[in-house]
């Protein structure tokens, strides 16, 4: 897990004359684990290059606007658009961890409560109307399938195995 990372959102255009960026974040409490980082890392094609954070704000829903180290002009930022926003996974864990958000369940085995079977892994935590909704891909990676984060579907989490037991009752793979 060294030195791997993982992308919180994609840097959508300019904003402002003097490098910030608005950001489209993937998760809804960005702010949190935002306050926490010291720098995030900007994925160029294949390159990623550390910037410190300098400053940010939440604009609205899941908008932010950051400032970051060396993006000082709109030229600068304008070249950024559609970039991909990262940030080490330890630091990912770490925070998500100590959370209440069901992003610390991403990497979690799904598992079958009544018959043990592993179901696939979950990879991601969307929107979906007013609930979120975990997106999973079976253990060959072949193929999707969506769990409703509502109570009543988890039986068991085991924090330790990092595995969620579900009622695996009614879900459909896509």
């Amino acid at each position: 897990m060294e030195n791997e990372k993982i992308e919180i959102g994609e840097i959508s255009k300019p904003k402002g004359l003097k490098g910030y960026l608005k950001i489209l974040s993937y998760f809804d409490d960005l702010e949190v684990l935002l306050e926490r980082v010291e720098e995030v890392f900007l994925k160029l094609g294949r390159r990623v290059k550390k910037h410190k954070i300098e400053d940010f704000y939440k604009k609205k829903g899941r908008v932010f606007i950051v400032k970051l180290s060396d993006i000082n002009d709109i030229d600068t930022a304008q070249i950024l658009r559609g970039v991909r926003l990262l940030v080490e996974l330890k630091d990912f864990y770490r925070y998500y961890e100590e959370s209440d958000s069901p992003v610390k369940y991403i990497g979690y085995r799904v598992i079958d409560y009544k018959t043990n079977e592993i179901l696939g892994y979950i990879v991601d935590v969307q929107p979906m109307g007013k609930q979120r909704i975990f997106r999973c891909v079976t253990e060959d990676e072949d193929k999707e399938f969506f769990i409703p984060i509502q109570d009543e579907i988890f039986k068991e989490i085991n924090r330790e195995n990092k595995e969620i037991y579900i009622d695996n009752k009614g879900f459909n793979e896509i």
